[in-house]
């Protein structure tokens, strides 16, 4: 083949790639604990601004799926607690209960181009409109 068996089986010594992914993979579980809502692009170049990090991007993004950080839940909204909520019942029968709602509309068609407003009367048990 044109190189010794020796080459073909050893690997050289000064390059080892997964001794670098393990410490690139701990400089990421630092970063994702230190800002746990930011995502891949954002730490991706907060970490290339520090002289120490100098890393390619597909390979951080192949070791930070390797990790799992791309699993993270967003942040959950906060509910709204009524302290009320017994007291809001639903009408049991037509003609009990009625909700009013303007709307305004831009899209109108014909030579005098006004906007037109709307009124919708709802029968909140029937859930029919007037």
């Amino acid at each position: 083949m044109g190189f010794r068996r020796q080459t073909y089986y050893t690997r050289k010594r000064g390059h080892r790639p997964e001794v670098a992914g393990e410490e690139l993979a701990a400089v990421l579980r630092r970063a994702c604990a230190e800002h746990p809502y930011w995502g891949f692009w954002k730490i991706f170049h907060w970490l290339r601004r520090k002289p120490a990090h100098t890393f390619n991007h597909k390979r951080m993004y192949r070791i930070w799926k390797r990790e799992g950080l791309n699993l993270r839940c967003p942040p959950k909204r906060k509910r709204i607690h009524r302290k009320y909520h017994a007291l809001l019942l639903a009408p049991e029968g037509i003609n009990e209960g009625w909700a009013m709602d303007y709307g305004v509309s831009d899209w109108v068609v014909g030579p005098s181009q006004k906007s037109v407003r709307v009124i919708n009367i709802m029968d909140e048990g029937s859930r029919r409109a007037l």
